[in-house]
Parts: C-alpha cells; sequence; structure tokens
C-alpha cells in the first residue's frame, strides 16, 4: 500500500540535506502514512488505479448503502445475492439497478431495495485520489515533524530543564495538534 508521504518529500519541505536520520524519517513516514489512514478511516491513494472490492452485509430494508473508500471515481462492477450459499449476480451498470451519488459515496438500488444477508453485497469500485491534495500532503509534513521532533510527548527534557507542551482541544481530544486534526476531519469517512 502507498505511503502518503515520503522521507524525501519531508526533507524537501523543511529544507534539510544529509542523510543523517534518513533512517529514522523512513520510520515516521510510513506510520503517519498508517496513522492518517486509520485516523480517516479511508485508503485515499491505495484504490485510485488498482480497484477495491468491498463486501456490504445488510441487516435492514435499504435502497443505499455508503461505501467505505471515497471519494468513489468509478463503479466496476456490482453484485448481489439473497442467501450467502447463492451465487452472486452481476446488476447491469446502465443506470436501470443502480446509480451512484458521488457527492455522498452512495450506491442507490433502483426501483428496490437492497437484499438482506452476510456480504449480500459485492462492489468493485476505484476511490481515492491519484496525487495526494496539498492540504492534506501539508498535514502530513507537519504531523512527521510532530513526531520528528518529538512535539508529542508532554513533557520534553531541554538541557537541565523541561518544557510542558499544551494538550489539543479537550473536548474531542485524539492527540494532533488542531491545526492538523483540522486538516484530517476535511478526508475522515464516519
Amino acid at each position: 500500500m502507498a505511503d502518503l508521504i515520503t522521507k524525501d518529500t519531508y526533507k524537501q519541505a523543511k529544507a534539510l540535506t544529509g542523510a543523517k536520520d534518513d533512517e529514522r524519517l523512513d520510520l515516521i513516514a510510513s506510520s503517519v502514512s498508517q496513522l492518517v489512514k486509520t485516523y480517516c478511516n479511508n485508503s485515499l491513494l491505495d484504490y485510485a488505479v488498482d480497484p477495491y472490492t468491498e463486501f456490504q452485509t445488510i441487516e435492514f430494508d435499504t435502497n443505499s448503502i455508503l461505501l467505505t473508500e471515497g471519494p468513489v471515481l468509478a463503479i466496476s462492477e456490482v453484485w448481489e445475492r439473497s442467501h450467502p450459499t447463492e451465487d452472486y449476480v452481476q446488476l447491469a451498470d446502465d443506470g436501470t439497478e443502480y446509480v451512484l451519488d458521488k457527492r455522498a459515496d452512495t450506491l442507490t438500488r433502483v426501483d428496490a431495495r437492497w437484499p438482506k444477508g452476510v456480504e449480500a453485497i459485492k462492489v468493485v469500485y476505484t476511490a481515492g485520489y491519484s496525487d495526494l491534495p496539498t492540504d492534506l500532503r501539508l498535514a502530513c509534513i507537519d504531523l512527521m515533524a510532530y513526531y520528528f521532533k518529538e512535539e508529542h510527548k508532554i513533557t520534553r527534557q531541554l538541557g537541565s530543564g523541561s518544557m510542558t507542551n499544551p494538550r489539543t482541544s479537550i473536548e474531542d481530544y485524539t492527540g494532533f495538534p488542531d491545526h492538523i486534526k483540522r486538516i484530517l476531519d476535511l478526508y475522515r469517512q464516519m
């Protein structure tokens, strides 16, 4: 899976040269990438080209399902089945059986309800970004700096003294600085 940020992107943004911290920066870049993907509940880059296959379990009567990856770029295939022991049946992609609402990343069954059951729906689609949006790249750079400079620690030693970092918002504490959290929340899938 693709990292959202690399050591080289970080070093370029911070005008760093030399290889002294390269191994540590590689580790932080990979960790920050996974952390952002986990927080956002979204792979962001991984399925922009290579399709994602998602199985949906339907527990109640509905004609709309929310896809987990986003933003949805294109639907390749939609399949449904009425019972876990049955084979999937592919739906027509001509707009007569389902439609995609790209604003909400929802798939709506036309003139019918989705069948209920475990993995009753199978959707193959592409989603995400071919290039990371610049505001999200900035959040990743700032998050790398946050961990690289060890600003995540509440109290840090500075020579013979110590410094206490202020916490972020108490109400919705995630551990991210507020300016980073604001950007990540724009890309968070619920």
